[in-house]
């Protein structure tokens, strides 16, 4: 299909096609929000189908345990360009190293936003859920 048309007066118009914005990382996008997604649901199924508090505390803490190494490892080098570690010295100190890609290559606007709003979000939601089970 051709982006130009003709209009009734033999006028050459443009037309604008609507594009979705682009994910690079789709993958990393998708485990980003998969272990956090995951976390929630697990901790409504499971007390619903169980009154066990410890298996819902242990499944939740799995999931969250995911969540934290794939925010770590994958995700926020992928998505923000962002990564930390620390390495223990000689003499048994810990020194803490923190790494931003900033200007170093380009970043997805809308993968950060995806990255920061999730990242910032649910742990609102896990208050509010808090405060409903208080």
């Amino acid at each position: 299909m051709s982006s130009v048309d003709l209009e009734d007066n033999g006028v050459a118009a443009e037309k604008k096609e609507f594009k979705p914005p682009s994910i690079p990382h789709p993958i990393s996008v998708f485990f980003h929000l998969f272990f956090k997604l995951t976390a929630v649901i697990v901790y409504f199924v499971v007390a619903w189908m169980s009154d066990s508090f410890t298996l819902v505390f242990i499944l939740v803490i799995l999931c969250m345990m995911a969540d934290f190494w794939t925010v770590k490892n994958v995700t926020g080098r992928l998505l923000v360009g962002m990564r930390y570690w620390n390495e223990v010295r000689e003499d048994g100190s810990n020194e803490w190293f923190f790494e931003s890609l900033e200007g170093q290559r380009k970043i997805s606007k809308i993968e950060a936003v995806i990255f920061w709003s999730a990242l910032l979000g649910f742990p609102v939601v896990w208050v509010l859920l808090t405060i409903l089970a208080i």
